[in-house]
């Protein structure tokens, strides 16, 4: 753990920063935060656990990694900027909290990316989200990169945008690899489930987005639903079965 302490007026903390030019590692498990302003123009390692940074900081030809293991990195509050030349290549990433986070380089993750609160812009390099996509609250914005990804949950949040966003999975058994209980997806873009999709809530699409839906689509429970506001071009289109 690496925080500061409020000592009064004339010490509050709040000038406490934590500079990295080398290479960090984080080891273990559990979760390691680092609640002080956190500059980067080095390496961050994550091999295992949690290494949260929830204090902010500006990204300079910045490395966030993992050379081995499944470890995750957690932008978890403050304001953060990386800039064009750094790039994301960790295993899993979680955008959570009150964190604004813009990443103007490359994002590449090989495992899971989680938007659990805060606002996510990508605006650089759009390699990969991983093998899946999470959304359960806050805001993930994608610029005009085209992206893919195994599998696509949203129960929550806003996905927003001028991205195409492919959900590649296929269906395995009765589980569809896009799944969508609550939330909104916004902007221009567009994002389409190749094998379907499955319907256990109630979803929103705004600013324009198509939902396009391939193969046999379902839906489950007992209340499921999707707003179309007919103030702006919201399209829903359906290239498959609509199953109920």
């Amino acid at each position: 753990t690496i925080s500061t302490a409020n000592r009064g007026v004339a010490d509050d903390g709040t000038a406490a920063v934590m500079n990295n030019a080398g290479t960090f590692t984080k080891t273990g498990g559990g979760t390691s935060p680092i609640s002080v302003k956190f500059n980067n123009t080095g390496t961050v390692d994550v091999q295992a656990g949690t290494l949260n940074l929830s204090g902010g900081g500006v990204d300079t030809g910045a490395t966030y990694t993992t050379t081995t293991g499944n470890g995750i990195l957690q932008f978890g509050g403050g304001t953060r900027t990386l800039n064009n030349t750094s790039q994301i290549t960790a295993a899993n990433v979680t955008f959570s909290g009150s964190q604004t986070t813009t990443v103007s380089g490359t994002h590449n993750v090989a495992g899971t990316t989680t938007v659990s609160g805060g606002t996510a812009t990508l605006t650089g390099t759009l390699t990969g989200l991983g093998n899946a996509l999470v959304i359960t609250g806050g805001t993930l914005s994608i610029g005009s990169s085209t992206a893919s990804v195994a599998t696509f949950t949203q129960s929550g949040g806003e996905l927003t945008g001028s991205a195409v966003v492919t959900v590649t999975g296929p269906t395995v058994g009765v589980v569809t690899a896009s799944n969508f209980s609550g939330g909104t997806q916004s902007g221009s873009g567009t994002t389409i489930a190749q094998h379907g999709a499955t319907f256990s809530g109630n979803s929103g699409l705004d600013g324009g987005r198509t939902l396009q839906l391939n193969g046999a689509s379902t839906t489950s429970g007992t209340s499921v639903g999707i707003s179309l506001n007919a103030t702006n071009p919201r399209m829903l289109k359906t290239l498959g079965r609509w199953c109920g």
